[in-house]
Protein backbone atom coordinates (compact mmCIF):
# COMPACT_ATOMS: atom_id res chain seq x y z
CA UNK A 1 0.00 0.00 0.00
CA UNK A 2 1.66 3.28 -0.82
CA UNK A 3 1.05 5.97 1.78
CA UNK A 4 0.82 9.24 0.58
CA UNK A 5 3.95 11.80 2.07
CA UNK A 6 1.37 14.81 1.11
CA UNK A 7 0.44 16.40 3.92
CA UNK A 8 -3.51 15.60 4.83
CA UNK A 9 -4.18 19.65 6.36
CA UNK A 10 -5.86 20.87 3.17
CA UNK A 11 -8.24 17.68 3.11
CA UNK A 12 -9.26 18.60 6.87
CA UNK A 13 -9.27 22.16 6.34
CA UNK A 14 -9.45 23.39 2.52
CA UNK A 15 -10.79 26.80 3.19
CA UNK A 16 -7.51 28.02 4.84
CA UNK A 17 -5.09 29.71 2.33
CA UNK A 18 -1.81 27.95 1.72
CA UNK A 19 0.14 31.29 1.39
CA UNK A 20 0.79 34.72 2.21
CA UNK A 21 -0.11 35.91 -1.06
CA UNK A 22 -3.35 33.86 -0.54
CA UNK A 23 -4.82 34.62 2.79
CA UNK A 24 -3.86 38.28 1.18
CA UNK A 25 -5.87 38.22 -1.73
CA UNK A 26 -9.06 36.58 0.49
CA UNK A 27 -8.77 39.39 2.46
CA UNK A 28 -9.43 41.63 -0.13
CA UNK A 29 -12.13 40.25 -1.50
CA UNK A 30 -13.73 40.01 2.49
CA UNK A 31 -12.61 43.79 2.98
CA UNK A 32 -14.31 44.60 -0.48
CA UNK A 33 -17.66 42.35 0.16
CA UNK A 34 -17.59 44.51 3.68
CA UNK A 35 -17.08 47.78 1.89
CA UNK A 36 -20.68 47.85 0.13
CA UNK A 37 -22.53 46.73 2.54
CA UNK A 38 -22.47 49.86 5.37
CA UNK A 39 -25.58 51.90 5.01
CA UNK A 40 -23.77 53.95 2.61
CA UNK A 41 -21.31 51.95 0.82
CA UNK A 42 -17.36 52.49 1.30
CA UNK A 43 -15.52 52.87 -1.69
CA UNK A 44 -12.52 50.39 -0.51
CA UNK A 45 -9.47 51.49 -2.50
CA UNK A 46 -10.40 55.22 -2.07
CA UNK A 47 -9.97 53.96 1.27
CA UNK A 48 -6.88 52.27 0.95
CA UNK A 49 -5.43 54.90 -1.04
CA UNK A 50 -6.08 57.90 1.94
CA UNK A 51 -4.73 55.63 4.03
CA UNK A 52 -1.29 54.44 3.51
CA UNK A 53 -1.28 58.10 2.29
CA UNK A 54 -1.95 59.13 5.90
CA UNK A 55 0.99 56.49 6.83
CA UNK A 56 3.34 57.98 4.20
CA UNK A 57 2.89 61.87 5.43
CA UNK A 58 2.98 60.63 9.24
CA UNK A 59 -0.61 61.48 9.71
CA UNK A 60 -1.07 58.17 11.12
CA UNK A 61 2.29 57.09 13.36
CA UNK A 62 3.81 54.21 13.80
CA UNK A 63 2.51 53.55 17.66
CA UNK A 64 -0.92 53.76 16.12
CA UNK A 65 -0.65 51.53 13.48
CA UNK A 66 1.29 48.92 15.80
CA UNK A 67 -1.05 48.90 18.66
CA UNK A 68 -4.38 48.62 15.79
CA UNK A 69 -6.49 50.28 18.71
CA UNK A 70 -9.91 50.83 18.71
CA UNK A 71 -9.27 53.11 21.93
CA UNK A 72 -10.46 56.72 21.35
CA UNK A 73 -11.66 56.51 17.91
CA UNK A 74 -14.98 54.40 18.44
CA UNK A 75 -17.79 57.04 18.08
CA UNK A 76 -20.99 56.58 19.46
CA UNK A 77 -23.13 55.66 16.76
CA UNK A 78 -23.19 51.99 15.67
CA UNK A 79 -22.86 52.50 12.82
CA UNK A 80 -20.06 54.71 12.88
CA UNK A 81 -17.85 52.05 15.06
CA UNK A 82 -18.30 49.38 12.66
CA UNK A 83 -16.80 52.20 10.50
CA UNK A 84 -14.13 52.13 13.20
CA UNK A 85 -13.63 48.86 12.86
CA UNK A 86 -12.90 48.76 9.32
CA UNK A 87 -11.01 51.39 8.91
CA UNK A 88 -8.78 49.32 11.51
CA UNK A 89 -8.78 46.60 9.44
CA UNK A 90 -7.55 48.15 6.37
CA UNK A 91 -4.58 49.35 8.30
CA UNK A 92 -3.68 46.03 9.25
CA UNK A 93 -4.23 45.20 5.61
CA UNK A 94 -2.16 47.59 4.54
CA UNK A 95 0.69 46.83 6.65
CA UNK A 96 0.69 42.78 6.06
CA UNK A 97 0.96 44.12 2.21
CA UNK A 98 4.05 45.99 2.93
CA UNK A 99 5.27 43.00 4.38
CA UNK A 100 4.46 40.43 1.49
CA UNK A 101 5.84 43.09 -1.13
CA UNK A 102 8.95 42.89 0.18
CA UNK A 103 9.58 39.70 0.17
CA UNK A 104 9.15 39.01 4.17
CA UNK A 105 5.94 36.49 4.42
CA UNK A 106 7.41 35.43 7.74
CA UNK A 107 6.73 38.66 9.06
CA UNK A 108 3.75 39.21 7.27
CA UNK A 109 1.59 36.24 8.71
CA UNK A 110 1.32 37.76 12.18
CA UNK A 111 -0.07 40.97 10.17
CA UNK A 112 -2.16 39.12 8.33
CA UNK A 113 -3.71 36.65 11.10
CA UNK A 114 -4.38 39.90 13.05
CA UNK A 115 -6.01 41.63 10.04
CA UNK A 116 -8.77 38.55 9.76
CA UNK A 117 -9.17 38.85 12.84
CA UNK A 118 -10.54 42.50 12.25
CA UNK A 119 -12.12 41.77 9.38
CA UNK A 120 -14.66 38.88 11.63
CA UNK A 121 -15.36 41.55 14.15
CA UNK A 122 -16.06 43.72 11.72
CA UNK A 123 -18.23 41.55 9.58
CA UNK A 124 -20.24 40.96 13.14
CA UNK A 125 -20.57 43.99 13.75
CA UNK A 126 -21.86 45.02 10.60
CA UNK A 127 -24.14 42.48 10.36
CA UNK A 128 -26.02 42.95 14.04
CA UNK A 129 -25.66 46.71 13.14
CA UNK A 130 -27.85 46.17 9.50
CA UNK A 131 -30.19 43.43 11.07
CA UNK A 132 -30.91 46.28 13.80
CA UNK A 133 -31.34 48.84 11.20
CA UNK A 134 -33.52 46.36 8.70
CA UNK A 135 -35.71 44.15 11.47
CA UNK A 136 -36.67 46.37 14.27
CA UNK A 137 -38.92 49.40 14.54
CA UNK A 138 -36.82 51.57 15.49
CA UNK A 139 -34.89 51.52 13.08
CA UNK A 140 -37.95 52.86 10.77
CA UNK A 141 -38.09 55.79 12.84
CA UNK A 142 -37.82 59.06 10.90
CA UNK A 143 -38.03 56.98 7.34
CA UNK A 144 -41.76 56.85 8.01
CA UNK A 145 -41.55 52.98 6.63
CA UNK A 146 -44.10 51.30 8.86
CA UNK A 147 -47.21 52.94 7.20
CA UNK A 148 -49.52 54.51 8.98
CA UNK A 149 -49.75 52.39 12.02
CA UNK A 150 -46.41 52.79 13.10
CA UNK A 151 -46.83 56.39 12.46
CA UNK A 152 -49.74 56.51 15.18
CA UNK A 153 -47.32 54.43 17.00
CA UNK A 154 -44.91 57.24 17.08
CA UNK A 155 -46.61 60.28 17.30
CA UNK A 156 -46.61 60.91 21.00
CA UNK A 157 -42.84 60.57 21.28
CA UNK A 158 -42.65 62.49 18.18
CA UNK A 159 -45.16 65.58 19.55
CA UNK A 160 -42.85 65.21 22.76
CA UNK A 161 -39.94 66.06 20.57
CA UNK A 162 -41.50 69.10 18.91
CA UNK A 163 -42.13 70.32 22.59
CA UNK A 164 -38.65 69.71 23.79
CA UNK A 165 -37.31 71.62 20.77
CA UNK A 166 -39.13 74.78 21.30
CA UNK A 167 -39.28 74.58 25.24
CA UNK A 168 -35.71 73.98 25.73
CA UNK A 169 -34.01 75.80 22.64
CA UNK A 170 -30.64 78.04 24.03
CA UNK A 171 -30.88 81.83 23.78
CA UNK A 172 -30.13 82.73 20.20
CA UNK A 173 -31.81 79.17 19.36
CA UNK A 174 -30.46 76.01 18.42
CA UNK A 175 -26.65 75.98 16.46
CA UNK A 176 -26.53 72.71 14.94
CA UNK A 177 -28.94 69.75 14.96
CA UNK A 178 -26.38 67.34 17.21
CA UNK A 179 -26.91 70.22 19.94
CA UNK A 180 -30.66 70.17 19.77
CA UNK A 181 -30.54 65.84 20.03
CA UNK A 182 -27.57 65.97 22.57
CA UNK A 183 -29.81 68.72 24.45
CA UNK A 184 -33.10 66.97 24.77
CA UNK A 185 -32.83 63.52 24.25
CA UNK A 186 -32.26 62.31 27.88
CA UNK A 187 -35.73 63.72 28.63
CA UNK A 188 -37.04 62.40 25.57
CA UNK A 189 -36.17 59.27 26.73
CA UNK A 190 -38.29 59.65 30.39
CA UNK A 191 -41.50 60.57 28.25
CA UNK A 192 -44.03 57.95 28.98
CA UNK A 193 -47.27 57.84 26.17
CA UNK A 194 -50.26 58.32 28.63
CA UNK A 195 -51.44 55.25 27.06
CA UNK A 196 -49.99 52.20 28.89
CA UNK A 197 -51.48 49.67 25.52
CA UNK A 198 -49.33 52.19 23.32
CA UNK A 199 -46.64 49.04 23.52
CA UNK A 200 -43.68 51.34 22.17
CA UNK A 201 -40.44 50.09 23.14
CA UNK A 202 -37.61 52.34 21.75
CA UNK A 203 -34.06 51.20 22.52
CA UNK A 204 -31.86 54.51 21.54
CA UNK A 205 -33.96 57.22 22.13
CA UNK A 206 -30.17 59.63 20.65
CA UNK A 207 -30.62 57.43 17.57
CA UNK A 208 -34.22 57.92 17.78
CA UNK A 209 -34.22 61.89 18.03
CA UNK A 210 -31.36 61.64 15.32
CA UNK A 211 -33.34 59.83 12.77
CA UNK A 212 -36.03 62.42 13.25
CA UNK A 213 -33.76 65.51 12.46
CA UNK A 214 -32.71 64.29 9.25
CA UNK A 215 -33.68 65.78 6.84
CA UNK A 216 -35.39 62.28 5.57
CA UNK A 217 -37.20 62.04 8.89
CA UNK A 218 -40.17 64.22 10.54
CA UNK A 219 -41.00 67.07 8.58
CA UNK A 220 -42.98 68.43 11.80
CA UNK A 221 -39.85 68.27 14.12
CA UNK A 222 -37.65 69.81 11.02
CA UNK A 223 -39.87 72.43 10.95
CA UNK A 224 -39.94 73.08 14.58
CA UNK A 225 -35.83 73.09 14.48
CA UNK A 226 -35.54 75.13 11.84
CA UNK A 227 -38.50 77.78 13.53
CA UNK A 228 -36.12 78.08 17.06
CA UNK A 229 -33.18 77.41 14.98
CA UNK A 230 -29.75 80.12 15.15
CA UNK A 231 -30.36 80.99 11.31
CA UNK A 232 -33.96 81.91 12.69
CA UNK A 233 -33.06 84.40 14.46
Amino acid sequence: MNISSEPTKDLLFPNIPNNAKESFETQHQRLKEISVHFEEPLDLDEILSALSEAIETGNITEDEIMDLNLAGVIPRKRLDRQQAQFHMSCLAYIQAKKQIDSGDEAAAWPLLCHTSYLIGQTETGLAESNEARWTSENALLGRQLGGKATNEKYAPFRTRMVELLKSRAPEGGWKTKKQAVETIYLELEKFIPEDPSSNVKIEDFHQAATNWLKKSGNAEINDAYEAYSFKAK
